[in-house]
């Protein structure tokens, strides 16, 4: 039972720093997306205000 336990925690590790990983990624290209759609709005008031 223990020697599951402790298994079960080896194999879990590397599969909760994928996970990590792959949500930082997908975070970091909403924030991405974010600033570029903020880039267009600014430069749609400017060309208005203009």
């Amino acid at each position: 039972m223990i020697i599951r336990a402790i298994l079960l925690i080896i194999f879990s590790m590397p599969l909760l720093f994928v996970s990590t990983q792959v949500t930082m990624a997908s975070q970091l290209n909403t924030e991405s997306n974010m600033v570029e759609k903020l880039a267009v709005l600014v430069d749609k008031a400017e060309f208005n205000r203009s």
